[in-house]
């Protein structure tokens, strides 16, 4: 909206929802469900683990939780093929790809021979200690795996260490604060961070109404607040080209250059373009080999036309093939040039490979979303620790909690913030975000430390809730969730609990907050027999008649939730769209909404499907297009 008033000179305003930002973090299961929707007779739901709980696909290897010698919990990151052998060479397993009984590896049929191949993994990851791992990690940077961090220990890591992504401020209350630095580092006009929290009112006397000039005259043409905006996207997966479907969504032309394979999640999974349909929403597609003087001179020729370049590669690949900061802004310097890798652009990590799960161990997501019912200690039996792994592989891969999205939408946020930065005349600059610094980010409550910090809340072992009067309860027919945290919050549950004898009100027991608080597990007790006393539908309409937080749990993912007429069509978040593949189906709106600009929802192309178009405007003819795809520039 900033962006659109300084070329319009009109304010506007801007409309989003929790609903919409949770919608955006899912990767590839919105797809799925539409799939199965769209040949019911040909697929069907079935558990990730089978009935002896080995992992039903071979993904789950590639991505393998395991246990390192003294009893660190590992997630590797080997999703790509060549990751993969590197990680069988590591646990001297390569041999299996030349062996006709193990040749198809890591996807087996039978699933006597998938279990045994699960066990060779975990136990030769468990005869190497974290120490011994991370000399094959500093050997060898296409293997790789983070330990599941906990509490605040991501701020401790050595990439943000060495990125200076840890701020510290003097704090005249705390003392000492280390939290994260800026999300968006910016070269040209970087953030400016050392001041401590205000105090309650501090800057009531700061605050000047700031002239504005007089908009032009006329009424503003509604068009998308992105339209004029070229991005030209360079990099493949999720975590930052889904930030480019974010703007195409607000009127950008995003012009996505493909490998002639294409984006990796186009195969990603068994249903071909299922993975990538999301990431590629709104894109006009180029496929063409970067790594030929042709195909480099193609891509430098967009530069020259683009406001913004969107990079992801890891450290130093974009210099080797040419498309580096440098190399683009010397081509066009009013480019806002985002480097949007995992880690970052050097450093200890920076050459490594960060695919979502890896990122939610690394940062401590993982272990936040599984509470303290995992152990981790070195005297854990295989069998044991494919128990554990199962518990844990669900909390580094949650559609609507994992990196991936969390980072897509910081780099939408940081191509924005750099285009208005360009508005306001400070010119074109490089900017960084990293999948590492944004899920700190998201993990922002936790990641602030001092001095006699007192602890974040955790869950129970069983994962209901933090508290007695913030988690889920059984009803006679589901669950709900109970959110009544405020001495206001508890009086309107106890009156409206007074038919269930009113024991609760006038127990001593739960007179206080603190005598609450002493007592969580006996107040638990008590809520736990009443919630079972009725319906889940019946307490999510009295309690919220009277103020207080209480929804009926949804039974199955959020992705089926969103895609019902109850919810999604409901809450006005969703659109019908024709897709080369799956025909017409049901996509998210913009994530934002404004009061006259309009916004765009577009879907996803085939592979190269604006490669001569694309090359037409840049002045290319037939014959030579023609060439081109006879010598294999371009696909």
């Amino acid at each position: 909206a900033l962006h659109e008033r300084s070329r319009s000179g009109h304010g506007q305003h801007v409309r989003t929802s929790l609903l919409h930002g949770l919608a955006a973090l899912g990767t590839y299961n919105w797809f799925l469900l539409v799939v199965a929707k769209q040949y019911p007779d040909a697929f069907q739901a079935v558990e990730k683990w089978d009935e002896n709980g080995t992992p039903r696909h071979s993904l789950y290897f590639r991505l393998i939780i395991a246990l390192t010698a003294d009893g660190r919990w590992l997630q590797f990151s080997q999703t790509q093929p060549r990751l993969f052998d590197a990680f069988l060479r590591a646990v001297d397993l390569d041999w299996m790809k030349a062996d006709p009984e193990w040749s198809t590896v890591p996807t087996f049929e039978d699933l006597d021979q998938r279990d045994r191949f699960w066990t060779m993994l975990l136990e030769r990851i468990k005869a190497k200690t974290f120490a011994e791992w991370q000399e094959i990690f500093d050997e060898d940077p296409d293997v790789w795996a983070e330990v599941f961090r906990d509490g605040r220990e991501l701020l401790d890591h050595p990439q943000l260490l060495h990125g200076n992504w840890v701020a510290e401020l003097a704090d005249p209350d705390v003392g000492t604060v280390r939290q994260p630095a800026a999300l968006v580092r910016l070269e040209g006009t970087p953030a400016r961070l050392g001041a401590p929290a205000p105090r309650l009112n501090e800057g009531a006397n700061s605050v000047r109404p700031r002239p504005r000039p007089q908009p032009p005259a006329g009424a503003p043409d509604g068009r998308p607040p992105l339209e004029g905006v070229t991005l030209l996207e360079l990099g493949t997966f999720f975590a930052a080209p889904y930030g480019g479907c974010v703007l195409a969504d607000l009127g950008a032309r995003v012009i996505k250059i493909e490998p002639l394979a294409g984006e990796p999640m186009r195969t990603l999974l068994d249903f071909p373009e299922a993975g990538a349909a999301k990431v590629l929403q709104g894109k006009e597609s180029v496929a063409l080999d970067m790594q030929t003087p042709e195909g480099l001179r193609v891509v430098h020729e967009l530069a020259k036309r683009a406001d913004i370049v969107l990079q992801t590669f890891r450290a130093g690949a974009a210099q080797r093939l040419g498309i580096d900061q440098e190399t683009l802004r010397a081509i066009n310097p009013d480019l806002v040039y985002l480097n949007a890798p995992g880690y970052g652009m050097d450093g200890p990590c920076g050459d490594k490979p960060a695919f979502a799960p890896t990122i939610a161990a690394g940062s401590g997501m993982g272990k936040r979303n599984a509470g303290p019912g995992v152990p981790q200690r070195p005297d854990l039996t295989i069998e044991e620790i494919k128990r554990y792994s199962r518990q844990l592989a669900p909390t580094v891969a949650a559609e609507c909690a994992q990196p991936d999205g969390l980072a897509a939408v910081a780099v939408a946020t940081a191509m924005l913030l750099g285009l208005v930065a360009r508005d306001r005349g400070h010119g074109g600059q490089a900017m960084l975000t990293t999948m590492l610094s944004s899920a700190m980010h998201a993990l922002s409550d936790e990641m602030v430390d001092y001095p006699n910090v007192p602890p974040t809340p955790v869950p129970d072992a069983d994962l209901h809730g933090l508290s007695a009067l913030y988690r889920l309860y059984e009803t006679a027919d589901g669950w709900v969730f109970l959110a009544a945290p405020t001495e206001r919050d508890w009086t309107a549950l106890t009156t409206e609990l007074a038919d269930h004898g009113g024991a609760l009100a006038r127990d001593p027991r739960f007179g206080t907050t603190g005598a609450r608080e002493e007592n969580d597990g006996a107040l638990a007790e008590q809520l736990a027999k009443i919630f079972q006393t009725d319906a889940a539908e019946v307490w999510e309409r009295r309690l919220l008649a009277v103020g207080v937080g209480c929804v009926r749990a949804a039974d199955g993912p959020v992705e089926v939730q969103l895609q019902s007429d109850e919810l999604g069509r409901a809450s006005d978040i969703l659109v019908d769209v024709q897709h080369p593949l799956f025909g017409e189906h049901p996509r998210l709106t913009p994530l934002a909404s404004f009061s006259r600009s309009g916004a765009v929802a577009g879907t996803a192309p085939a592979l190269g499907d604006h490669t001569d178009s694309v090359l037409g405007e840049l002045g290319y003819d037939d014959a030579e297009i023609a060439d081109l795809r006879e010598r294999g520039v371009i696909g």
